[in-house]
């Protein structure tokens, strides 16, 4: 069994932020869109994964609520790795 924080208090500027969230640059998905656009092929952010990511945070909130594992059937495709990755 293992645990994973996900979530670590940065104090010093006062906002809580998601361990690693610095290292992250979350403004890739605008220009992988633009590009999907200009080059006629599907964009990486599916609309079926969204809504399994939205099942995600539904399922969160009523197991802590309920104190029991909820849980997720969706799914979706993963895209391939961007070539940064």
């Amino acid at each position: 069994m293992s645990t994973i924080s996900f979530v670590t208090a940065n104090y010093a500027a006062g906002t809580p932020r998601a361990a690693g969230a610095a290292r992250v640059v979350w403004s890739r998905a605008v220009p992988e869109l633009a590009r999907a656009i200009a080059e006629g092929r599907p964009h990486r952010a599916s609309g079926e994964h969204a809504a399994h990511l939205v099942e995600i945070m539904d399922a969160v909130g009523l197991s802590i609520s309920s104190g029991r594992p909820v849980e997720v059937t969706s799914s979706f495709v993963p895209p391939a790795p961007m070539e940064w990755a």
